[in-house]
């Protein structure tokens, strides 16, 4: 008994169809979630207590979130209440500079759930971190939307999985995703500028300096790599108040580390820049977010030119094969003996 590949097609798009539609309506329900929480009351919050908190999964790497516990009075009534600046799990450098960024004294705005003000966010807002999630599952699911679409397209003719519905499936799902990453290469690279021509320099005094070491768990291969955190305080004046916040910058040698900690000795005074909507929000470093968009950028160039050639090798007609023709093979007459 024949299978039938038409048919078989025809589940496997079903499946993929279904699962795509699945992830979609996902990723619409928590982008609306995000959307909701954006438009949250706001409230002014006083940060009491911020840390650095991993998060492991099984054997996989450690990483990190920022933990900020806020207080703040809600119709007369206060609350203490704990929240993760960041909405994905990052590295320990990045994790301790955003920690860094609430230091404790220091007031921002939060929003928070006015049917439950226990419930409150400090990261809610119309940025890349915000909506990784829904992003990335609306993303997964329009590839395999798109997948199961186009090959579902009835043909003349129902075509097995052959060498060119693999090229076809291969070169879409790759295209698919480098526009994807190309598109996050240009918001970063959007949001970098913006920041560097919106962030305001000031003239700032280190009152503290320390070089911190901690160890980076490796992923089960590698055992790890120890790294240095140079942390400096600054003092600074802006928007009519003095504020006093740590940034921090991260080094693979101590050497490097002390270096960094002599230049920024207390005393000495530099050009730091501050986010005009939070003050206590600050750089002293060139930023690293260029380095991203150049990441998102080059992986994005390569994933297209992958599918893209995929997709151009399934177009490709194979050689026409020459037909036999039948000749005719004259008997000639043997000569009498």
């Amino acid at each position: 008994m024949t299978k039938n590949p038409a048919k078989s097609q025809r589940v496997v798009l079903g499946i993929l169809l279904a699962i795509g539609l699945i992830i979609f309506l996902i990723g619409l329900l928590q982008g609306f979630v995000q959307l909701v929480n954006i438009h949250l009351p706001t409230i002014k919050a006083r940060v009491t207590n911020n840390r650095v908190v991993s998060v492991s999964d099984g054997d996989s790497p450690t990483s990190y979130q920022p933990e900020i516990e806020f207080r703040y009075t809600v119709r007369g009534k206060e609350y203490v209440s704990k929240t993760l600046a960041t909405t994905n799990a990052i590295s320990y450098p990045d994790a301790k500079r955003a920690s860094d960024s609430y230091s404790p004294g220091s007031e921002h705005v939060i929003h928070y759930n006015p049917a439950n003000p226990g419930e409150i966010y400090s990261n809610a807002g119309y940025t890349l971190d915000f909506f990784s999630l829904p992003l990335a599952l609306l993303g997964v699911g329009a590839v395999f939307i798109a997948v199961s679409l186009w090959f579902g397209i009835p043909r003349k003719a129902a075509k097995q999985f052959d060498q060119k519905f693999v090229q076809k499936l291969f070169g879409w799902v790759f295209a698919l995703l480098g526009v994807g990453l190309l598109l996050i290469a240009v918001w970063t690279a959007y949001a970098t500028s913006r920041r560097e021509k919106t962030w305001r320099a000031v003239d700032a005094q280190v009152t503290a300096s320390r070089v911190h070491r901690y160890f980076r768990q490796g992923d089960g291969r590698h055992r790890g790599s120890l790294y240095f955190e140079m942390i400096a305080e600054f003092r600074y004046s802006a928007v009519g108040r003095e504020y006093v916040s740590p940034a921090s910058l991260d080094f693979t040698s101590s050497k490097e580390a002390n270096q960094a900690r002599a230049l920024y000795a207390p005393g000495s005074r530099h050009e730091i820049r501050y986010n005009p909507g939070d003050p206590n929000d600050i750089l002293f470093y060139v930023d690293s977010s260029w380095l991203a968009s150049y990441i998102f950028f080059g992986v994005a160039v390569v994933f297209v030119l992958f599918g893209g050639t995929c997709l151009l090798m399934s177009r490709r007609k194979p050689a026409k094969k020459l037909r036999a023709t039948e000749t005719r093979v004259r008997k000639t007459p043997r000569p009498a003996a």
